[in-house]
Formats: structure tokens, C-alpha cells, sequence
């Protein structure tokens, strides 16, 4: 029996997978619950962009993702061939950041993840691989379900696939394992799939290095999280304020915003400045914002489409980068920090020292400040505030920046996929 949702990805099979299978061309199946327009974080900008920009080396590729309603018309799907399914998530009304029973009791019961209901498309993904017979599946994670989908349907059909992988899994910094037995798990799972897989792509030396420890002579490379060149923002506009924006989650142990808001609000208001926080945010992080708004000209917006993000972007004179020490934290890289880049603002890099992040940005201009350190943070937007009115604002470096660029991170990924099949 075909349900709607298998029905309609059966019609998607049939009338879009078989007419643009091209002999010549290598072929990839990308499995990502994360795809615009349906969501557009970071993480979903990155299946994205990899799935447009791959056919320019050579690569046929099919998406396959979730659905739900469209959250940015900045997307354009140009002539992508994209297999949607339903949503499978539970969703919670809690605000970001909030613990709630529910939220509990879902990680006590839903493994690896809130969208573990997606393992039900196996069929469907089978179905889509039999009929386009990839040389490869690549598998992006979060969320982790994908990996078990992916894994299930490369056994089934005897299609080796890759893993994309955005955030460490088995180290569980973001505390979703309430048990040893679902951490148990949990590793078991990472260990299996890093082993099957043809390919491990990680974002960062420091996740490349923490996999390499645990698998030795495995296939793990860091390609980072990128930027689109076109999308860039021109020359920040003059103004009597060094306008400092930020642009992400404000939640989360990895994003705490005490420490930052404690320096904020101790910044004296002889300083010309004014302040933009743009994303979801904590109810306590919201207050901060209100508090803050009294001293400085502070604008707060929920989630933006991307588009108006970038216009936002372009209004200011530096960019703001958090990460705070959380389980886990040397790992963690926001996928921000290259957008950040290429903006080509002067870039406030509020990171712990110890860490992947910090080293990276230390080589791109940034004002640093440990966000553990009192005074810290305050003092590197008034060394900022100091340069700003002298006109000499340190900014990235636009030619170390293209490195990141999202065709020349695609060309490297093309590149290990064809070493990972073979194709040296």
C-alpha cells in the first residue's frame, strides 16, 4: 500500500529521477532532514549549496529531506532535484533553551533524536536509490537519524555512503543522552557507522582530530562550513555609531549570554555604540537585550529569511562571534564564523582561549576576549570602539576569506568523494 507521503515520493521517483539520470556523470544521493526551504540555519545552507554546486565536478545529485512549511522564500531551488516526505519531529511550544517534561522525556525515549519517526522513509530512500543507483549516499547529521536511515538503506542496497557530520555525536555536548545506557548506544552507533563508512567529513581539526583518536586509519577530513561570495555585503556605511551585530542562537550551554551581557552592560555610554541580535533566544537572554537597550541603541529580532539577514549585515561595522565553555566546547565551531568572514566585517570573537575557534580566528583579524575573563570582553570592544574612530578597524583578510568560499569547499568535497570511491 502507498500512503500520501509515499505516493507522492513515488511520483518524484518516477517523473524527476529517471528523466536526469545522466549516464556520464557520477551520482550521489544527499540525505538531509535539514533543507531550505523548510528550514534555513546554517546547518541547512550547507546541503544546499554542496547539492547545487557538485554537478559543476561532475556530480548528478538528489536530495532527499523532510518537509513542513516553507520558512525562507530567499530559497531557489534552480532546477535542484529535491525528494520532500512529511515532517517526522515532535515539536515543543517551550521557549529555546527552556528544560521542560516533555523535552525530557522525549530524550529519555526517542533515539537518537526528536526526528527518529524520519526512520520510517527508509523505504522510500530505498526506493529512490534502487531506481537512481547512486555511487554514493551522503548522509549529513544532525540530526544523527540520518545516519541510521542512510546505514539501513546501504545495507539493504549495497550503495556505500559518507557521512557529513556538523556537530560531535558520542561526546553528546548538547546533553541529549540522559543515561550511560543511551550513551552506550550512542557510541556503539558512532563506532559501527564511522567504520562502514567510505568517507567521514567533519568540520574543524579539532573534531578531525577527537574522530582520528578513536579511529585510526579511517577517512576523516575537515571541510568548515563556507559562505556564497554573491550574497556578500558591500562596504559598511558611514555612521556616528560602531554598530556590532550578532547573528545565531542565544541558548544552549555552548551560548550562554550572562557573561557577554555582564560586559555589555558594564560599557560606558560615552561610547559611540548600538547593538543587533538577530535569532532565537532564551527568555533570559531577551531581558539582558532589554536591559541593555537602555544604555545603547539596541535593535532585537527573532529567526530572519537569509536574505534580510544579509541586509541586516550590511549595516554594520563588526560582527559578533560566542561560544561559551559548555561539554564538549574545544570541539565546537559555529557554522557562522565563515558567513562572519566573508561579510568582511571587523569580527569580536567572544571564545574561550583553549579552543579550535579561537586559534582560527586569531589568524583572521579578530578582536578576542574569553568570555570567562572578567573585563575581557569590554575591553576588546573598547580597543575595537578606539580603532573604529581612528578608521583603522581591523577586518579579515578578503583573500584569506575566499579559501572558504562555498565552490572552493565543494571542489574539496568532490574531491575526497572520488577518493573515497576510488577515483584518484
Amino acid at each position: 500500500m502507498i500512503t500520501p507521503i509515499s505516493r507522492k515520493v513515488h511520483h518524484l521517483i518516477t517523473s524527476a529521477g529517471k528523466a536526469h539520470n545522466i549516464p556520464d556523470l557520477k551520482r550521489l544521493v544527499l540525505v538531509s532532514y535539514f533543507y531550505p526551504p523548510h528550514h534555513w540555519s546554517i546547518g541547512a545552507a550547507r546541503p544546499f549549496w554542496f547539492s547545487r554546486l557538485l554537478p559543476r565536478h561532475g556530480w548528478d545529485v538528489w536530495v532527499f529531506t523532510s518537509g513542513g512549511p516553507a520558512k525562507d522564500s530567499s530559497f531557489k531551488d534552480e532546477g535542484i532535484k529535491v525528494t520532500r516526505t512529511g515532517r517526522a519531529e515532535l515539536r515543543s511550544s517551550a521557549p529555546p533553551g527552556v528544560s521542560t517534561f516533555g523535552k525530557r522525556l522525549g530524550r529519555l525515549f526517542l533515539w537518537p533524536d526528536s526526528r527518529r519517526f524520519w526512520l520510517r522513509n527508509a523505504k522510500n530512500l530505498e526506493k529512490l536509490a534502487e531506481d537512481v543507483r547512486p555511487d554514493i549516499i551522503l548522509a549529513c547529521a544532525p540530526p544523527y537519524t540520518d545516519l541510521l536511515l542512510v546505514e539501513k538503506v546501504s545495507e539493504r542496497t549495497g550503495i556505500p555512503f559518507a557521512v557529513d557530520l556538523w556537530d560531535p555525536w558520542a561526546e553528546d555536548v548538547y546533553g541529549m543522552y540522559p543515561t550511560a545506557f543511551h550513551r552506550w548506544l550512542t557510541r556503539k552507533a558512532e563506532s559501527r557507522i564511522v567504520r562502514r563508512a567510505r568517507l567521514i567529513v567533519v568540520v574543524n581539526g579539532a573534531m578531525q582530530e577527537a574522530l582520528a583518536a578513536r579511529y585510526p586509519g579511517r577517512p576523516i577530513v575537515a571541510i568548515p562550513f563556507g559562505y556564497n561570495p554573491d550574497e556578500m555585503p558591500g562596504p559598511a556605511p558611514s555612521s556616528e555609531s560602531l554598530h556590532i551585530a550578532y547573528m545565531g542562537s542565544l541558548f544552549g550551554e555552548h551560548k550562554r549570554p550572562e557573561g557577554l551581557f555582564r560586559e555589555l552592560l558594564s560599557l560606558p555610554t560615552s561610547l559611540m555604540l548600538e547593538f543587533s541580535f538577530v535569532g532565537n533566544k532564551s527568555r533570559k537572554a531577551k531581558e539582558l537585550i532589554r536591559a541593555l537597550s537602555a544604555r545603547f541603541p539596541t535593535l532585537e529580532l527573532d529567526y530572519l529569511p537569509h536574505a534580510e539577514a544579509m541586509k541586516l549585515a550590511s549595516s554594520a561595522h563588526a560582527m559578533l562571534v560566542l561560544i561559551t565553555r559548555g561539554p564538549g566546547y574545544r570541539l565546537i565551531s559555529t557554522g557562522k564564523v565563515f558567513e562572519v568572514l566573508g561579510i568582511g566585517r571587523a569580527i569580536l570573537g567572544a571564545v574561550p582561549k583553549d579552543t579550535w575557534i579561537w586559534n582560527f580566528l586569531s589568524e583572521h583579524n579578530a578582536y578576542l576576549a574569553d568570555p570567562d575573563e572578567p573585563g575581557a570582553i569590554a575591553g576588546a570592544i573598547a580597543r575595537m570602539a578606539h580603532d573604529w574612530q581612528g578608521n583603522r578597524l581591523r577586518l579579515p583578510d578578503p583573500e584569506k576569506a575566499r579559501a572558504f568560499a562555498w565552490e572552493s569547499l565543494t571542489a574539496e568535497l568532490s574531491a575526497r568523494l572520488d577518493e573515497a570511491l576510488g577515483r584518484k
